[in-house]
């Protein structure tokens, strides 16, 4: 089975990038104690996969070119040719083509690459894909943090496909890997983000549960206080607090051991 490697080209070291790619010979440069092979040789006649193309220095876009064109390139500090047949795919979110107009992207390169595209829409072209992606990723975020969510409230999946999504996948998955991580039972109820853009407006992503369990706490603190306030009016008379309150004896001192009053 031939190799697949995936190499970022948003991340490389100035230093180290075309040794990267195309390997280096001992003492080709400082702490080069030994030979190491690049990318080119070490996926042979498999594919090489280059995210983020249009991240790509322009120096190594002309390299890069050249490998394409002529199949052969050399180590870092060696004059032997080698001989790659490898397979390229490239990947990038940004528009090449204004790339190539404001010259951070060479066009003979684009159009060498470019035999053969594919172009995926923005994940806000595709909500219909949401939620087959949301179980994905929930059973990627099982296995890996050893967790059981088993699904996602209703109306928290139709705020997810309300969502502009700009950082498309990528940030879904982030979300959804988040959620899975911070669930509490089988289910994910929440959505713990600090701020969701949709339509222009700020939303706090939660469910009807969670709105019902917000009241709930609202409603506690008030009936705390007012409990509170009456103990102390009656100088701690259960009979009398109670009366005033409209509730029982029994009740009141279930109250007072659970607001700790």
């Amino acid at each position: 089975q031939n190799a697949f490697i995936c190499r970022n080209c948003s991340v490389f070291d100035d230093n180290l990038r075309e040794d990267g790619f195309c390997g280096d010979e001992k003492g080709a440069f400082s702490g080069a104690d030994t030979s190491r092979l690049g990318r080119f040789e070490i996926v042979r006649d498999g594919t090489l996969f280059l995210d983020e193309i249009g991240d790509m220095q322009m120096n190594m876009q002309i390299k890069l070119l050249r490998v394409l064109k002529e199949k052969v390139f050399e180590r870092v500090g060696g004059t032997q040719k080698i001989k790659t047949n490898c397979r390229i795919i490239a990947a990038t979110h940004k528009d090449l083509m204004k790339a190539i107009r404001e010259h951070t992207f060479r066009e003979d390169l684009y159009y060498r690459l470019n035999v053969v595209e594919i172009n995926l829409p923005p994940l806000v072209e595709r909500v219909e894909e949401i939620p087959f992606l949301v179980n994905q990723f929930i059973d990627d975020a099982n296995i890996e943090y050893d967790k059981n969510i088993k699904a996602i409230d209703s109306e928290l999946l139709d705020q997810l496909k309300s969502y502009n999504w700009p950082g498309n996948i990528r940030q879904l998955k982030n979300v959804i890997t988040n959620a899975v991580i911070l669930a509490e039972a089988d289910a994910i109820t929440s959505l713990n983000i600090p701020a969701f853009q949709s339509s222009g407006q700020k939303q706090k992503l939660s469910n009807s549960r969670n709105l019902k369990v917000l009241i709930e706490k609202e409603t506690g603190d008030i009936e705390k206080k007012v409990i509170g306030k009456v103990l102390l009016e009656e100088k701690r008379n259960i009979t009398n607090t109670a009366f005033r309150l409209g509730i029982s004896r029994k009740t009141l001192y279930k109250k007072i051991e659970s607001y700790n009053l």
